[in-house]
């Protein structure tokens, strides 16, 4: 037992020792030499951990936007199909058979050379009183043809039959169409009698 204490003793004496050799030794050579045990056992250690800089805080990720939803762009209404040059001759016709003047005159284009040198408005007012006139009109039109034709430009060719109460005739006409205000007008006619009964 004696023996044990006095060992004991000496254990702790060299401890002490060694601390104290420890404590007394530059801090940043240990850090150098890398014995964890003496970096440890240096008073200076607990000083640096307690001044060491916070670990930083998580980065949260931000979510990404949700996707844009693209707005489909509307379709184009489609182009109304332009009238054949026979249709709005037709409909020419129609409006004289049925007597409609304005009608009549309105298929005429702004630039249409009036016969006889008249002036247009002379022109306008003289077929609005022969349209009017008669207690009825028929006009009819056969052999309908398309002489030549571009994107703003016909003409045609057909024969017209024109009856008024007694009278009839027959001629062939020949109309120079443009395009103008959504519709084929005429800017030119021309006719050739080719039969005829009665007084006009």
């Amino acid at each position: 037992p004696a023996r044990r204490g006095s060992l004991r003793a000496a254990a702790l004496v060299g401890f002490g020792l060694i601390l104290g050799f420890i404590a007394s030794y530059p801090f940043e050579t240990l850090l150098v030499s890398a014995d964890p045990i003496a970096i440890a056992a240096h008073p200076r250690a607990a000083s640096i951990e307690s001044t060491a800089a916070p670990a930083a805080a998580p980065v949260r990720s931000t979510p990404p936007p949700p996707p844009t939803e693209l707005t489909p762009e509307p379709e184009p209404e489609p182009k109304p199909e332009r009238p054949s040059p026979r249709a709005s001759v037709e409909r020419w016709a129609a409006a004289w058979s049925e007597q409609r003047a304005s009608d009549y005159l309105g298929a005429y284009a702004t630039a249409f050379e009036v016969p006889d040198g008249m002036e247009r408005g002379a022109w306008d007012t003289l077929r609005t009183e022969r349209i009017q006139r008669p207690k009825s009109i028929e006009v009819t039109i056969e052999a309908f043809e398309v002489v030549s034709a571009t994107a703003d430009s016909a003409t045609v060719r057909f024969e017209q039959r024109y009856v008024a109460g007694a009278y009839w005739d027959l001629v062939s006409k020949t109309l120079d169409l443009v395009w103008e205000d959504g519709d084929w007008r005429i800017v030119r006619e021309a006719s050739v009698e080719l039969d005829r009964v009665g007084a006009g």
